[in-house]
């Protein structure tokens, strides 16, 4: 008979952990505690990971490209009226911001965030991908567009950090003039 590892695969398995992680925070989290929670065999995260730190990082890494998947899914969604992405938007990021918070709080640790960090080195990849996919959507050379997206990320992270949200709005509205001005127009 075939192992409980076997037939789950690693995204459902990250999907588990870091669900209870961003919900719970790291204080004195056991293996035990997450096995007992999550539904998962002990066996299962040693299959899929080295140690615990291993399964924290990647359950985070995880949870991060999540929640940008997330955003940027709303963000394809809504191309057609930017207007309306624009104005609310702030309320699609709201629905992330816990874990966006915790995956914040990770990077910043003592403990968990170097390696965080070093690993988020690929979340560059993913925001050109991101770029190159709305430049498509909007007609226009991803290149022109990639700094939007970048101040983007800068002003979820502003409202999910400092909630902020009139501020991380300020942020918005001048992406909004930018692709207006210098990608629409242009168009």
């Amino acid at each position: 008979m075939k192992s409980e590892a076997y037939h789950l695969n690693e995204a459902i398995i990250l999907d588990k952990l870091f669900d209870y992680i961003s919900s719970h925070g790291l204080e004195n989290i056991t293996i035990r505690d997450l096995c007992r929670e999550t539904g998962l065999a002990q066996g299962t995260l040693y299959y899929w990971f080295n140690d615990k730190m291993s399964l924290i990082c990647e359950a985070a890494e995880h949870g991060l490209k999540r929640a940008a998947n997330r955003i940027f899914e709303y963000a394809f969604s809504n191309m057609s009226n930017l207007r309306a992405f624009f104005d609310n938007c702030l309320s699609e990021i709201g629905r992330q911001r816990d874990e966006l918070r915790f995956i914040y709080q990770m990077a910043a640790s003592p403990v968990y965030g170097k390696r965080i960090r070093e690993n988020g080195q690929g979340l560059e990849k993913m925001y050109d991908k991101y770029a190159k996919k709305l430049a498509e959507a909007l007609r226009c050379d991803h290149r022109t567009l990639r700094p939007a997206v970048y101040l983007f990320v800068s002003a979820v992270l502003d409202y999910v950090i400092w909630d902020d949200a009139e501020k991380a709005q300020l942020q918005l509205e001048f992406i909004y003039t930018y692709i207006n001005n210098n990608i629409l127009g242009a168009n």
